[in-house]
């Protein structure tokens, strides 16, 4: 795994909210940063195909669809 998609996911484990894990939010910024960073923005019209086009997404969704 390439480092800089550890220090991603390191990131949005650390960061402070309230809201429980299975529900966390990103917004579609954020998302696409990280299937940027993660090496998938070449597949960015099956994320969107897969998860639609929305302003938030749940992290478990993004996580799930770029592989972990």
């Amino acid at each position: 795994m390439p480092y800089s998609c550890l220090i991603i996911i390191l990131s949005l484990i650390m960061f402070k909210t309230n809201q429980p894990k299975e529900t966390m939010t990103i917004t579609l910024e954020k998302a696409i940063l990280i299937i940027k960073q993660h090496g998938n923005l070449n597949e960015i019209y099956d994320f969107f195909n897969q998860l639609g086009t929305k302003k938030d997404y749940k992290l478990k969704d993004v996580k799930s669809w770029i592989g972990y």
